[in-house]
C-alpha cells in the first residue's frame, strides 16, 4: 500500500462514504478528495466492497420510493450543526466536509430512514444485507430442506449453518442458499419465500457486529435482536447459540418480529 494511500483509514471511507457515493468529490481528475478516496479503494477490499454496497443499496431504494423535498427547517438545521462541528486537521478530510451539500444529505435522511444514533459494523451490516437482498443473486444450492442446505454449507465456512424452520409463521418456504458475505466476512445466504415474497436470511460470524446498548433494540424470546426500518425493507440482527443472523425482507415488522421469534423457539 502506497503512503499516499495510507493518508486514508478505513473508518475516514465509511464517514465520507455518502458523499463519495452521491458524487459529491466532483469528477474523477478534478478532484483531489477523490483521487485520494480512488487509492484507498484500491488498495482496500473491504472498503471497495463498502462502496459497492452503498451504491447498490442507494439505487434499489431511489428505484422504489418517491422523491422527496427535504424541509426547510430540517435544512437549516442541518446547516448549523455542520458549523458547529469541529473541522478535521487532514486538508482533503476538510475539503471534503465542505463539498458534501445540506440538502443532499437532508433527503438521504429522509429517504434511507437513517437513524443519528446508527454507528459502526451494525449500520454497516444493514446496509449490506439490504444490498444483497436487492441484488437477485442466484442460489447455488435448490433445496427446500434444511438438513441438506446445512451439510452443503460444512466445510465452506467456519461456523455452523442452522436454517431456521420458521415452523410458526404460515406460508414460509425455504427456497435454496448460496455463498455470500456481510462486509468483508463470510456469510451463508439463505432464500426464503414468505406468502409469496422473499425473505434473506444471513449467517454469519457474530463477532460482525456488536450488539450493544444503543438504542434500536428489543427482547425477544430472551434474546437481545436489533430491529432497523430503510425504506421498504425491515432488518433484523440478533446471534443465537454463538451464530450471527441478519434476516431481511421488505414485510411489515410484526411479521419480521414473528420471524425472529419463531427462529429463536424452534429447533
Amino acid at each position: 500500500m502506497t503512503q499516499q494511500t495510507q493518508q486514508m483509514m478505513c473508518e475516514d471511507v465509511e464517514r465520507l462514504i455518502h458523499p463519495y457515493v452521491d458524487g459529491e468529490f466532483g469528477p474523477v481528475g478534478d478532484s483531489e478528495e477523490h483521487a485520494t478516496f480512488e487509492r484507498h479503494l484500491a488498495g482496500c477490499k473491504s472498503c471497495r466492497e463498502l462502496a459497492s454496497y452503498q451504491t447498490m443499496f442507494k439505487s434499489a431504494l431511489r428505484q422504489r420510493m418517491p422523491q422527496r423535498q427535504a424541509p426547510a427547517a430540517l435544512v437549516e438545521r442541518i446547516k448549523l450543526e455542520l458549523a458547529r462541528a469541529p473541522v478535521p486537521v487532514p486538508a482533503w478530510r476538510r475539503n471534503a466536509w465542505k463539498v458534501a451539500p445540506v440538502a443532499a444529505a437532508a433527503a438521504m435522511l429522509l429517504l434511507l430512514g437513517v437513524s443519528l444514533h446508527r454507528r459502526g459494523t451494525t449500520s454497516a451490516v444493514v446496509s449490506s444485507s439490504i444490498a444483497k437482498h436487492t441484488s437477485e443473486l442466484p442460489v447455488e444450492i435448490a433445496s427446500r430442506d434444511a438438513d441438506s442446505v446445512r451439510t452443503w454449507f460444512r466445510g465452506k465456512v467456519a461456523f455452523p449453518v442452522r436454517a431456521p424452520h420458521f415452523r410458526e409463521v404460515p406460508a414460509v418456504q425455504l427456497v435454496g442458499a448460496r455463498l455470500s458475505n456481510l462486509r468483508d466476512r463470510d456469510a451463508a445466504y439463505l432464500v426464503y419465500e414468505v406468502n409469496g415474497a422473499k425473505v434473506s436470511v444471513f449467517v454469519f460470524d457474530p463477532s460482525l457486529v456488536e450488539l450493544g446498548t444503543d438504542d434500536g433494540y428489543q427482547m425477544v424470546a430472551g434474546r437481545k435482536v436489533y430491529l432497523d426500518e430503510s425504506g421498504p425493507y425491515n432488518v433484523a440482527l440478533f446471534s443465537d447459540r454463538g451464530v450471527g443472523y441478519a434476516i431481511t425482507g421488505d414485510v411489515d415488522q410484526k411479521t419480521m418480529l414473528r420471524l425472529v421469534s419463531a427462529s429463536l423457539t424452534g429447533d
